[in-house]
């Protein structure tokens, strides 16, 4: 009880670093919350510090602070490509990242040279015909490549980041050149797994399997993964600590089959693990894992005590300084935050279900409960809602992937060797249609509690406050009720001041990025819908994209999103917030026709036989949506007849809106006002 914290100098550093990392940004452009949570801690941590005469430790954590604002600025200028203008040359190798839909196919061009100089990949789609092109096809066309922005409405792009991808293009088949071939040993391998896994399974079972040995879940359909992330047991497809944990284990059993000493234990574990960590192309949460791994077994060979939270520091410190901009991608955060609510919170919360369930029940609930509750902030913004069974899921699919991880890697290798084999992998095949089942049933429960987007200031107080109850808190009783209910009155006050304030004022936010424009609009009754007329939401991911973007930057809970993806085939795509996942309504609607969504009217309209635009009725005010090639004599001429119009590719002119502008436009008096430009 001399020391209130133990102090754990990577894991404090990783927090600082992560922390000055991701609040750079928001500080530079004087975003109020995180200017004000960042005053407020760097206050505490040098009282705190100083208190207790620290000085070592304050310079060490200021120096990394100033170094996560350093490497923000860093990243963003190391990612940033060039910008290219008008028709490029372009070459580059299909990778085995790819994705089919019914008129098009998506890969991820690596290797790629544009007019000559190398480039980042592409995230490129091909349309018409499906043709035979082969993972590793050296492929060459003309077109137009389109730079991807690192945020895209208050949003960071992680995909394109973690797959260091610049540019998105498209092309039709008929127009690309196969050049050659030039296959990687590492997609070879893969596909020959994928291969013997289709071959000897179900395609869904095959499907999650390959999911569960690589990360890859391009292939799961729709339906199943949906199950998967309403059950709360998604994190079963991303190769994480639960991977390497069983990889290492069954590494250990075998090698102790062989007598094999803990020397080449190490080795052979370390070796693997980094074989594996290339095979799962060096996702976020396997290399955490797989760094936290590798040291576990150095502490076991050396006989030191390892420490988690140091350990994970480490990781963490190291994953920053290579890839910083890290620091946003959610996957990274859930990964990092999950392990450092088990190891804070799981041991207390252990003790506790003890009373009440067998001490092994009580582990398992107390692990889920920890990392459920250590990733709420960051569930409230990628999911929106929680199942209340997905403890008991977890309880009954964790053991059974247990066994099916470890069953899975062997017969996978070894039908890979002797095909002959190949019934193993169709036993195993029976486990994942059994977690496949497990998954949808509890997917389909009513058992779900919305989750609402946290600010940042009560986020970091349930993380202080998840700090304080735990072990790693070491205070008197008192102590620890009084910090807790100042912290409780603070989350309090913040939550009802967030309350108090206005989801989002009534009237439209409207955006332009990426060639692509966005529009939010809010009516009297506090419904929400976004519409958008120029973009395609190709995948249940974008669409998520943009509503969570909105989240951010309107403080607003998205009820309907409506999307068209040419005037010809009009489309309607209405998203409850609370069942996300499922894009249902589509129509095919006649022009001039009225429809609703909530409160709002909306109608495609025809001027003299041309394509205008989409027209909008809410509050008595009338906007238009202008269709992008709309010419600007028509524009002019409509302008009298609506209080806003929306237009791309004009300047701004009386109520008509530029492509450059990102603005809120209030419901006054029955008309919309110009308020003020916001921040993308």
């Amino acid at each position: 009880m001399s020391k209130i914290v133990n102090p754990r100098p990577f894991f404090y550093c990783f927090l600082a670093l992560l922390f000055s990392i991701a609040v750079t940004r928001y500080i530079f452009v004087l975003t109020v919350e995180y200017v004000c949570l960042f005053v407020a801690l760097l206050v505490g941590i040098i009282a705190t510090l100083l208190a207790y005469k620290k000085f070592f430790f304050l310079f060490l954590i200021l120096s990394t602070m100033l170094l996560g604002g350093c490497l923000y600025f860093a990243g963003i200028n190391t990612f940033s490509p060039p910008e290219f203008s008008g028709e490029v040359l372009v070459t580059g190798r299909l990778s085995d990242d790819v994705s089919y839909e019914e008129e098009e196919t998506s890969y991820l061009l690596k290797d790629v040279t544009i007019n000559g100089e190398n480039a980042k990949n592409i995230e490129l789609t091909i349309t018409g015909t499906k043709q035979n092109l082969d993972v590793g096809d050296v492929v060459m066309f003309k077109g137009e490549v389109k730079k991807i922005p690192l945020f895209s409405l208050n949003r960071f792009n992680l995909s394109y980041y973690r797959n260091n991808v610049g540019y998105t293009s498209s092309v039709e088949i008929a127009n690309l050149s196969v050049v050659g071939n030039d296959i990687k040993l590492v997609e070879r391998f893969r596909l020959r797994v994928k291969e013997v896994l289709y071959e000897n399974m179900t395609a869904d079972d095959g499907a999650t399997a390959y999911a569960v040995l690589f990360g890859y879940t391009n292939d799961i359909e729709d339906e199943t993964y949906s199950a998967y992330q309403n059950a709360g047991i998604l994190h079963l497809l991303a190769v994480s600590g639960l991977n390497v944990t069983f990889l290492i284990q069954l590494i250990g059993f075998l090698l102790k089959l062989f007598k094999v000493n803990r020397h080449a234990n190490f080795v052979t574990c370390f070796v693997v693990l980094v074989i594996y960590s290339y095979l799962c192309s060096f996702a976020p949460s396997i290399v955490r894992a797989g760094i936290m791994g590798i040291i576990f077994l150095a502490c076991s060979l050396s006989g030191r005590a390892y420490d988690s939270l140091n350990t994970l520091g480490f990781a963490g410190i190291l994953m920053l300084l290579t890839s910083p901009l890290l620091a946003f991608d959610v996957g990274f955060l859930m990964s990092y935050f999950c392990v450092i609510g088990i190891v804070i919170f799981c041991p207390i919360l252990t003790n506790l279900l003890s009373h009440v369930f067998p001490k092994v029940i009580a582990s398992s609930f107390a692990v889920s409960i920890s990392a459920t509750i250590a990733i709420l902030p960051f569930m409230a913004i990628m999911y929106s809602k929680l199942n209340l069974l997905s403890f008991f899921t977890n309880i009954i699919a964790v053991p059974l992937f247990g066994i099916a991880y470890p069953y899975l890697c062997v017969a996978t290798m070894l039908t890979v060797i002797f095909p002959f084999l190949g019934f193993s992998l169709t036993l195993c095949g029976y486990i994942f249609t059994l977690v496949n089942l497990i998954a949808k049933f509890f997917a389909n429960t009513p058992l779900f509690i919305q989750l609402t987007p946290m600010n940042i200031i009560i986020s970091a107080l349930l993380y202080l406050i998840l700090f304080v109850i735990s072990y790693f808190f070491m205070a008197k009783l008192k102590t620890k009720i009084l910090t807790f209910s100042a912290l409780a009155l603070l989350i309090t006050i913040n939550a009802t001041v967030f309350a108090l304030v206005p989801m989002c004022e009534v009237g439209i936010y409207y955006t332009y990025t990426d060639e692509n424009s966005f529009v939010l609009l809010t009516n009297e009754k506090n419904e929400t819908l976004i519409v958008d007329a120029t973009w395609k939401f190709s995948t249940i991911h974008s669409a998520l994209l943009v509503v969570d973007a909105f989240n951010v930057l309107a403080n607003v809970q998205v009820n309907n999103v409506f999307t068209s993806e040419s005037q010809d085939f009009l489309k309607i795509n209405n998203l409850s917030h609370s069942d996300i996942t499922n894009i249902e309504g589509t129509e095919i609607l006649p022009y001039n026709t009225n429809f609703h969504i909530g409160d709002f009217r909306l109608k495609y309209v025809l001027v003299d036989d041309v394509f205008v635009g989409l027209e909008i009725e809410f509050d008595n005010v009338l906007t238009l949506r202008a269709n992008a090639d709309l010419p600007e004599e028509i524009l002019s001429s409509l302008s009298n007849h609506y209080d806003l119009i929306l237009a791309v590719n004009t300047s701004s002119e009386g109520n008509i809106v530029s492509p450059n502008r990102s603005a809120f436009f209030a419901v006054e008096d029955n008309r919309l006002v110009y308020k003020e430009k916001f921040f993308v």
